[in-house]
């Protein structure tokens, strides 16, 4: 798993919430069907506003993991319309593939467009996750921040964590 030690200076550890209140239903679909044997998940912010966010979690499917990027793909292809809930305010987008690098022995990347209000102040955040696999271990990392995600750093993030695989 990624540490504070792999990213950028001022970056700190949160504690992962499990809450699915503001998680889309297509995304909570992703985790639940997936049904790891063991799994981890560390979550970290890189300022005190509490964006940029990486969320990354990890999953053990001995002999399923080819079939989990599938089911990842189906999932998400569907998605369609998707809204984000937390602390009242709520924000709509939309998902689609993205183009990124291929990442360990299999992998997809997605890009997440939200907009809306919070306390009357407009808003935008955009989210990237991308989804690997080395063997039967399956990554799926969440990297959102207002506007555009820097895909750069999205990028180096995603080459330490698949490297941390074995």
């Amino acid at each position: 798993m990624l540490a504070v030690s792999d990213l950028p200076a001022g970056w700190s550890s949160v504690p992962s919430s499990d809450s699915t209140s503001s998680t889309p239903q297509c995304f909570q679909n992703v985790k639940t069907d997936l049904k790891p044997t063991s799994k981890g998940e560390a979550t970290f912010q890189g300022g005190s506003s509490g964006l940029p966010l990486l969320d990354e979690s990890l999953g053990y499917l001995p002999g399923r993991g080819q079939q989990a990027i599938a089911l990842i793909s189906q999932v998400l292809s569907r998605c369609g319309q998707i809204s984000l809930t937390s602390d009242g305010a709520t924000i709509t987008g939309t998902i689609g593939a993205m183009s990124f690098p291929a990442v360990g022995d299999q992998s997809s990347a997605w890009q997440i467009n939200l907009t809306g209000a919070e306390s009357g102040i407009s808003l935008t955040v955009g989210i990237d996750f991308i989804v690997f696999r080395k063997g039967d271990t399956l990554a799926l990392i969440f990297y959102g921040d207002l506007g555009t995600p820097d895909i750069q750093t999205v990028e180096h993030l995603v080459q330490v964590a698949a490297s941390k695989l074995p």
